[in-house]
């Protein structure tokens, strides 16, 4: 039998199905959200600022019609509140890091995220 590397898991052993968070999972996450500061969503103001346009449904594919790059399979990212599965934290991140298109930077600089 062929070990996998290490952090990989092969097809006929992996999870088909996503677990439930476990009691210290669900607690450490809660202390999370007790933690920090989430009810200040002056980030997602910040992110959003300079934002200039973006296209609908912007994907990126190959000459021959293969998707390569697109932002669609992340939609699931629009829920404000994370699975319990998920730290809140990184959720919060992530919903961040959708913003996507062009942004003015400063005054004659332009930046393209996504």
């Amino acid at each position: 039998m062929v070990q996998p590397d290490k952090g990989e898991m092969p097809d006929d052993i992996a999870p088909s199905t996503p677990k439930h968070a476990s009691a210290a999972v669900i607690a450490q996450h809660a202390a999370t959200l007790e933690a920090l500061p989430f009810s200040d969503t002056r980030d997602f103001d910040e992110a959003a600022r300079g934002f200039l346009g973006s296209i609908d449904h912007a994907a990126i594919a190959t000459a021959q019609g293969r998707a390569v790059w697109s932002l669609e399979p992340y939609g699931f990212l629009a829920e404000e509140t994370a699975p319990p599965t998920v730290d809140p934290s990184l959720w919060r991140q992530s919903r961040l890091n959708m913003n996507h298109g062009l942004f003015e930077v400063v005054p004659g600089v332009y930046q393209v995220r996504g």
